[in-house]
């Protein structure tokens, strides 16, 4: 009977420690996954932000350009506002695809 009870104290000291040690191993995987995508996407939010500006400068430049060109300054911010609207369309139109494309690359990001 002293066996049995040491037997089975012994064995369920080692679920225990499986468990724990499976729960770890989640744990720090998910830590990894976690990593890797922020690291990934830090340096691509940066860079949006500047191109961010970079676009708002010439798109500026581009309508006093413009507005130059046509006598009013106001034509030239409406014909970049029309451009930037055209664009808007297109992408509202293709949202579906974009979407699903990003989405992959998150998955396939986070599954490899």
């Amino acid at each position: 009977m002293d066996d049995n009870q040491n037997f089975m104290d012994n064995l369920l000291g080692k679920v225990e420690d499986l468990v724990k040690t499976s729960i770890e191993l989640v744990r720090l995987k998910t830590v990894d996954k976690l990593s890797d995508v922020l690291s990934s996407a830090l340096p691509g939010i940066i860079l949006g932000v500047v191109l961010l500006f970079m676009i708002l400068m010439l798109s500026i430049a581009a309508s006093l350009y413009l507005g130059e060109i046509t006598g009013q300054s106001w034509y030239g911010f409406l014909i970049v506002s029309g451009f930037y609207l055209i664009v808007i369309i297109i992408l509202t139109l293709f949202r579906k695809p974009i979407k699903k494309q990003i989405g992959n690359t998150i998955i396939k990001k986070t599954l490899n």
